[in-house]
């Protein structure tokens, strides 16, 4: 009764997928900067038997997590799309118990993903300042964050930390 998280590479550091091993289940959180990057995606997913997904989350307002969407929804038939917005602070039951809040605002974006009382804190805006955050966004098992750690974060608050890089294609 594992999740797998599933992290493709370094080519685009803003797309997770997780996997719920006993129920074959998955959920994709971000869509990547590239084609190369939803590819490894899709075929991750697919190498294991899933050909769509239950949830494609879309983390942050921004060009490079719209991008792809239509790609993406196309290539896993997700059967919802979840948008957060800035300015929100959202709670949503996924599937098997899987529960996802995010926050964002002009300066930070963070989310949350708990299941089986493991938290994985997943901080896809790099220089997210965590000062005057809710306290719930600021400790867990996991802290995944994009390029760098998050500005005015405990780290000793988290069991493990994995920072994603991106390649530098200049």
């Amino acid at each position: 009764n594992e999740t797998i998280i599933y992290i493709p590479g370094n080519d685009n550091a803003t797309m997770i997928s997780a996997v719920d091993g006993s129920s074959h289940s998955s959920f994709v959180f971000g869509t990547g900067g590239s084609f190369t990057t939803l590819n490894k995606t899709t075929d991750y997913l697919n190498s294991h038997g899933i050909l769509k997904t239950d949830a494609l989350i879309i983390p942050r307002d921004s060009i490079t997590e719209n991008k792809n969407t239509d790609y993406i929804s196309e290539s896993l038939l997700p059967e919802r799309i979840i948008f957060f917005r800035k300015n929100e602070d959202k709670k949503l039951l996924l599937h098997n118990g899987i529960t996802l809040r995010s926050f964002t605002s002009e300066d930070s974006a963070v989310s949350v993903i708990e299941k089986d009382s493991i938290k994985t804190v997943i901080c896809t805006l790099p220089t997210t300042d965590f000062l005057g955050i809710d306290e719930f966004f600021t400790s867990g098992d996991i802290l995944i964050t994009r390029n760098q750690l998050p500005e005015n974060i405990d780290t000793s608050r988290f069991e493990t930390i994995i920072i994603m890089t991106e390649r530098d294609y200049s």
